[in-house]
């Protein structure tokens, strides 16, 4: 949404490190706001150490993905981007499969991208596990029970 869309919001919540860039932006189209963030913790990002991998992603912003894996020391041979959203065809699935083996690799996605996959292509598909940690949890909490 445009940035003006935050006049009716009563929290933001930022994913990564603080940004006080962002935080001024955001401050300056609706002072009340509260603002939060959360960071990704992968959860079985052990399973792909030592392996070489495509990684592939449709979210809003897949640099983000191929980043955290490249933090957590996978070995990504290949980053391959879609759009948000992106609704993956038969093709495409075989392409990247194709692909995968020619370079010797094992295919990774996002978990949000792995269950919008036909089922026939999951067993030859490997996803990140995310939990989503929020900073300041509990008075997150306490901010939503008191929209709610």
């Amino acid at each position: 949404e445009e940035l003006s869309a935050l006049k009716r919001g009563d929290l933001v919540i930022i994913n990564g490190e603080k940004n006080v860039e962002i935080e001024s932006k955001i401050l300056n189209e609706n002072k009340k706001i509260k603002i939060f963030y959360t960071k990704y913790k992968p959860q079985n990002i052990d399973e792909f150490k030592n392996k070489k991998v495509t990684a592939f992603a449709g979210i809003a912003n897949p640099k983000n993905f191929f980043n955290l894996l490249k933090y957590n020391n996978i070995n990504v041979v290949e980053e391959i981007k879609f759009p948000d959203h992106y609704n993956y065809s038969e093709k495409e699935l075989e392409n990247l499969m194709n692909n995968a083996k020619a370079n010797n690799t094992i295919l990774l996605t996002t978990e949000k991208d792995y269950f919008r996959i036909n089922q026939n292509y999951k067993k030859k598909i490997n996803y990140l596990k995310i939990l989503v940690e929020i900073e300041n949890r509990n008075q997150f909490i306490d901010e939503i029970k008191k929209i709610i």
